[in-house]
């Protein structure tokens, strides 16, 4: 791995560390409408990242999974919602879905989750066993100018 790699893959998990330990901060801080509304506009703002210089989906998830573990009280949520800002940020769509499923015991558990067509990109396989309560979307524009929509 090149001196030049190791320095762009420091920076994204940096830029990941950041953008979780802020979300982070506003899901504990914040009212929930603000807070929803906040994500809301930030993640309708249009990519700002080139066609050359952006990171893979998958290398952003992996950023932000890779921070999550440093930032406490990272929880599933907060992991869905900063992937989603940064993949948005990078001109990738997902779909952020929130679910509940009852354990053994009866108990309710939630959980948060990205997906993107269908295919988890953070919440992990886990997540199919959630009955589905919200999704919610944005559209991104590929680098190539085309738009998607999640």
């Amino acid at each position: 791995m090149s001196a030049d790699h190791l320095m762009r893959e420091r920076l994204l998990v940096l830029l990941a560390a950041l953008v979780v330990a802020l979300v982070r901060l506003a899901l504990y801080l914040l009212p929930s409408r603000m807070t929803l509304d906040l994500l809301r506009r930030l993640a309708d703002s249009p990519p700002r990242a080139t066609p050359g210089s952006r990171p893979s989906a998958a290398r952003l998830v992996a950023s932000v999974e890779r921070a999550s573990r440093r930032v406490p009280h990272a929880t599933c949520l907060t992991q869905a919602v900063a992937a989603k800002l940064l993949l948005r940020r990078f001109g990738y769509p997902g779909r952020l879905c929130v679910g509940v499923a009852r354990d053994a015991g009866g108990s309710y558990r939630a959980h948060a989750w990205l997906e993107d067509g269908g295919r988890i990109l953070i919440g992990g396989a886990e997540s199919r066993a959630y009955a589905r309560l919200a999704a919610f979307d944005s559209s991104a524009r590929r680098a190539d100018g085309e738009q998607v929509t999640s």
